[in-house]
Protein backbone atom coordinates (compact mmCIF):
# COMPACT_ATOMS: atom_id res chain seq x y z
CA UNK A 1 0.00 0.00 0.00
CA UNK A 2 0.96 3.74 -0.18
CA UNK A 3 2.95 5.30 2.72
CA UNK A 4 2.65 9.04 3.57
CA UNK A 5 5.36 10.44 4.14
CA UNK A 6 6.32 14.14 5.36
CA UNK A 7 9.63 15.68 4.94
CA UNK A 8 9.18 18.80 6.78
CA UNK A 9 9.67 19.27 10.49
CA UNK A 10 6.59 17.78 12.27
CA UNK A 11 6.92 20.01 15.50
CA UNK A 12 8.74 23.27 16.00
CA UNK A 13 9.38 25.62 18.89
CA UNK A 14 6.84 27.55 19.79
CA UNK A 15 6.27 31.67 19.47
CA UNK A 16 8.63 33.80 21.64
CA UNK A 17 7.58 33.68 25.75
CA UNK A 18 6.47 30.46 25.84
CA UNK A 19 7.89 27.24 27.79
CA UNK A 20 9.05 25.69 24.47
CA UNK A 21 10.23 29.07 22.32
CA UNK A 22 14.16 27.81 21.70
CA UNK A 23 13.82 23.83 21.21
CA UNK A 24 12.26 20.57 21.48
CA UNK A 25 14.02 17.55 21.11
CA UNK A 26 13.49 13.89 21.99
CA UNK A 27 10.23 12.72 20.92
CA UNK A 28 8.25 9.75 22.66
CA UNK A 29 5.79 8.44 20.57
CA UNK A 30 2.88 6.39 20.99
CA UNK A 31 0.65 4.98 18.59
CA UNK A 32 -3.48 5.00 19.15
CA UNK A 33 -4.83 2.12 21.53
CA UNK A 34 -6.30 -0.83 19.82
CA UNK A 35 -10.09 -0.86 20.53
CA UNK A 36 -10.15 2.78 21.57
CA UNK A 37 -12.67 5.17 19.36
CA UNK A 38 -10.56 8.27 18.40
CA UNK A 39 -7.57 7.78 20.45
CA UNK A 40 -4.91 9.89 18.79
CA UNK A 41 -1.48 9.47 18.09
CA UNK A 42 0.41 11.01 21.10
CA UNK A 43 3.93 12.46 21.28
CA UNK A 44 6.19 13.32 24.09
CA UNK A 45 9.14 15.78 24.33
CA UNK A 46 11.44 18.19 26.31
CA UNK A 47 12.15 21.62 25.35
CA UNK A 48 13.04 25.29 26.80
CA UNK A 49 12.89 28.93 26.07
CA UNK A 50 16.57 28.52 26.54
CA UNK A 51 16.50 28.63 30.76
CA UNK A 52 16.12 26.43 33.20
CA UNK A 53 14.46 26.44 36.43
CA UNK A 54 17.32 28.73 38.06
CA UNK A 55 17.82 31.60 36.13
CA UNK A 56 21.45 31.49 37.22
CA UNK A 57 22.16 27.80 35.79
CA UNK A 58 23.31 27.55 32.12
CA UNK A 59 21.45 25.12 29.95
CA UNK A 60 24.17 22.60 28.08
CA UNK A 61 21.11 20.45 27.16
CA UNK A 62 18.17 20.95 25.07
CA UNK A 63 16.20 20.06 28.21
CA UNK A 64 13.72 21.67 30.70
CA UNK A 65 10.11 20.76 30.73
CA UNK A 66 8.06 18.36 28.75
CA UNK A 67 5.28 19.11 26.45
CA UNK A 68 2.53 16.68 24.68
CA UNK A 69 1.00 17.22 21.03
CA UNK A 70 -1.62 14.85 19.37
CA UNK A 71 -2.28 13.50 15.97
CA UNK A 72 -4.77 11.85 14.08
CA UNK A 73 -2.34 10.45 11.36
CA UNK A 74 1.29 11.07 12.67
CA UNK A 75 2.17 13.17 9.92
CA UNK A 76 0.07 16.59 11.41
CA UNK A 77 0.92 16.95 15.54
CA UNK A 78 -1.15 19.78 17.17
CA UNK A 79 0.44 20.58 20.98
CA UNK A 80 -2.68 19.51 23.43
CA UNK A 81 -1.75 22.69 25.95
CA UNK A 82 0.19 25.53 25.67
CA UNK A 83 2.02 25.25 28.71
CA UNK A 84 3.99 21.96 29.82
CA UNK A 85 2.54 18.50 31.14
CA UNK A 86 5.68 17.89 33.05
CA UNK A 87 8.29 20.79 35.08
CA UNK A 88 10.75 20.55 37.69
CA UNK A 89 10.47 19.35 40.72
CA UNK A 90 9.98 22.10 44.31
CA UNK A 91 13.21 23.77 45.20
CA UNK A 92 15.42 21.93 46.98
CA UNK A 93 14.38 18.57 45.11
CA UNK A 94 16.59 16.24 43.27
CA UNK A 95 14.58 17.29 40.16
CA UNK A 96 14.64 20.51 40.47
CA UNK A 97 16.55 22.28 37.96
CA UNK A 98 16.01 20.53 34.44
CA UNK A 99 13.76 17.35 33.39
CA UNK A 100 13.43 15.39 29.89
CA UNK A 101 11.33 12.62 28.76
CA UNK A 102 12.92 8.94 28.68
CA UNK A 103 10.38 6.69 28.04
CA UNK A 104 6.76 6.77 28.17
CA UNK A 105 4.37 3.35 28.66
CA UNK A 106 0.42 2.81 28.58
CA UNK A 107 -0.14 0.59 32.10
CA UNK A 108 -1.82 -3.01 31.70
CA UNK A 109 -4.89 -0.82 32.69
CA UNK A 110 -5.20 0.27 29.30
CA UNK A 111 -5.57 3.74 30.67
CA UNK A 112 -3.34 5.05 32.89
CA UNK A 113 0.50 5.92 31.82
CA UNK A 114 4.14 5.54 33.40
CA UNK A 115 7.18 8.21 32.33
CA UNK A 116 10.33 7.25 32.97
CA UNK A 117 12.18 10.52 33.29
CA UNK A 118 15.86 12.33 33.40
CA UNK A 119 16.56 14.88 35.74
CA UNK A 120 19.05 17.16 37.68
CA UNK A 121 18.69 19.29 40.36
CA UNK A 122 21.50 21.63 41.20
CA UNK A 123 24.13 20.10 42.58
CA UNK A 124 27.41 21.05 42.70
CA UNK A 125 29.77 18.56 41.03
CA UNK A 126 33.76 19.54 40.92
CA UNK A 127 34.33 20.85 37.56
CA UNK A 128 31.03 20.09 36.03
CA UNK A 129 28.30 22.72 35.57
CA UNK A 130 24.95 22.64 37.44
CA UNK A 131 22.44 20.06 36.63
CA UNK A 132 25.03 17.76 35.32
CA UNK A 133 23.97 14.95 38.26
CA UNK A 134 21.14 13.16 36.73
CA UNK A 135 19.06 10.92 37.95
CA UNK A 136 16.45 8.57 36.27
CA UNK A 137 12.83 9.39 37.91
CA UNK A 138 9.25 8.01 37.46
CA UNK A 139 5.82 9.50 37.13
CA UNK A 140 2.11 8.47 36.44
CA UNK A 141 -0.38 9.68 34.29
CA UNK A 142 -4.25 9.14 34.92
CA UNK A 143 -5.43 11.71 31.89
CA UNK A 144 -3.64 10.15 28.96
CA UNK A 145 -0.35 12.53 29.31
CA UNK A 146 -1.72 15.99 30.54
CA UNK A 147 -0.94 15.99 34.10
CA UNK A 148 1.71 13.89 36.02
CA UNK A 149 2.24 12.50 39.49
CA UNK A 150 5.77 11.59 40.28
CA UNK A 151 7.43 9.60 42.66
CA UNK A 152 9.58 11.53 45.71
CA UNK A 153 12.77 9.68 44.74
CA UNK A 154 14.70 8.20 41.41
CA UNK A 155 14.17 4.84 40.39
CA UNK A 156 17.82 5.20 39.72
CA UNK A 157 21.06 7.40 40.90
CA UNK A 158 24.18 8.07 39.24
CA UNK A 159 26.83 5.75 40.10
CA UNK A 160 30.39 7.00 40.14
CA UNK A 161 31.59 3.35 38.76
CA UNK A 162 29.84 4.24 35.84
CA UNK A 163 30.05 8.22 35.00
CA UNK A 164 28.63 11.65 36.16
CA UNK A 165 25.15 11.04 35.79
CA UNK A 166 22.17 7.99 34.81
CA UNK A 167 20.17 9.34 32.07
CA UNK A 168 18.23 9.09 29.25
CA UNK A 169 16.11 5.90 30.11
CA UNK A 170 14.63 3.29 27.54
CA UNK A 171 12.45 0.68 29.13
CA UNK A 172 11.67 -2.54 27.68
CA UNK A 173 8.51 -4.50 29.35
CA UNK A 174 8.55 -8.22 29.62
CA UNK A 175 6.88 -8.68 26.52
CA UNK A 176 9.73 -7.50 24.41
CA UNK A 177 12.79 -9.04 27.19
CA UNK A 178 10.34 -12.63 27.50
CA UNK A 179 11.92 -11.85 31.33
CA UNK A 180 11.54 -9.31 33.94
CA UNK A 181 11.45 -5.42 32.91
CA UNK A 182 14.97 -4.33 31.71
CA UNK A 183 16.15 -0.31 31.35
CA UNK A 184 18.71 0.79 29.27
CA UNK A 185 20.30 4.46 30.10
CA UNK A 186 23.82 6.02 29.35
CA UNK A 187 26.14 7.78 30.94
CA UNK A 188 29.42 10.24 30.90
CA UNK A 189 32.79 9.50 33.05
CA UNK A 190 34.73 12.33 31.62
CA UNK A 191 36.15 10.70 29.38
CA UNK A 192 33.83 7.84 27.79
CA UNK A 193 30.00 7.71 26.84
CA UNK A 194 28.47 3.79 28.14
CA UNK A 195 25.31 2.31 27.77
CA UNK A 196 23.86 0.29 31.22
CA UNK A 197 21.63 -2.04 31.70
CA UNK A 198 19.33 -2.74 34.80
CA UNK A 199 16.12 -5.21 35.88
CA UNK A 200 12.82 -4.88 37.47
CA UNK A 201 11.22 -7.62 39.00
CA UNK A 202 8.43 -5.42 40.98
CA UNK A 203 6.72 -4.27 37.73
CA UNK A 204 9.32 -0.95 37.37
CA UNK A 205 8.92 0.05 40.75
CA UNK A 206 12.63 -0.60 41.68
CA UNK A 207 15.42 -1.77 39.67
CA UNK A 208 18.65 -2.97 40.09
CA UNK A 209 21.89 -2.83 38.35
CA UNK A 210 23.33 -5.45 35.55
CA UNK A 211 25.99 -3.26 34.48
CA UNK A 212 27.76 -2.68 30.89
CA UNK A 213 25.33 -3.20 28.26
CA UNK A 214 27.46 -1.62 25.33
CA UNK A 215 30.65 0.25 25.94
CA UNK A 216 32.62 2.33 22.83
CA UNK A 217 33.78 0.85 19.93
CA UNK A 218 37.34 -0.02 18.71
CA UNK A 219 40.37 2.38 18.57
CA UNK A 220 39.68 3.99 15.22
CA UNK A 221 35.69 3.04 15.05
CA UNK A 222 33.14 5.53 14.65
CA UNK A 223 31.65 5.04 18.12
CA UNK A 224 35.58 5.46 19.57
CA UNK A 225 34.33 7.59 22.29
CA UNK A 226 30.99 5.91 23.17
CA UNK A 227 27.18 5.33 22.92
CA UNK A 228 24.97 7.85 23.64
CA UNK A 229 21.04 7.59 23.64
CA UNK A 230 19.30 4.85 21.88
CA UNK A 231 16.05 3.16 21.49
CA UNK A 232 15.37 -0.55 21.03
CA UNK A 233 12.95 -2.07 18.61
CA UNK A 234 11.87 -5.75 18.41
CA UNK A 235 13.84 -7.54 15.23
CA UNK A 236 12.90 -10.74 13.76
CA UNK A 237 13.67 -12.71 16.58
CA UNK A 238 15.71 -11.00 18.17
CA UNK A 239 16.01 -7.16 19.82
CA UNK A 240 17.63 -4.20 17.61
CA UNK A 241 19.46 -1.67 19.36
CA UNK A 242 19.69 2.09 17.08
CA UNK A 243 22.13 3.67 18.97
CA UNK A 244 24.08 7.64 18.77
CA UNK A 245 27.77 6.83 18.78
CA UNK A 246 30.30 9.40 19.52
CA UNK A 247 33.83 9.76 17.40
CA UNK A 248 36.64 10.45 18.95
CA UNK A 249 38.41 13.73 18.74
CA UNK A 250 35.30 15.36 16.71
CA UNK A 251 33.23 14.60 19.56
CA UNK A 252 30.68 13.94 16.26
CA UNK A 253 26.89 11.97 17.48
CA UNK A 254 26.10 9.97 14.49
CA UNK A 255 22.96 7.09 14.69
CA UNK A 256 23.78 3.30 13.58
CA UNK A 257 21.76 -0.26 14.17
Amino acid sequence: GTVATRTLPVLQPSAAGRWDSSNVASPVVLLPREGVAGDPWRMFYYGSDGTWSDAAATPFLPTGKCGLATSADGLTWTRATDECVFAPGERGAWDSLHVGVGDVHWNEDGRSLTMYYLAAGDEAVDGAPAGIRMRIGRATSEDGGLSWAREPEPVVSADAAEGLFASWPRVLPPALTGGPWRMLYHSFDGRRWRAFSCRSDDGGASWTREGLALGPGEGGAWDEQGVGTRCVVPWRDRLLMIYEGVEAGSGTHRLRG
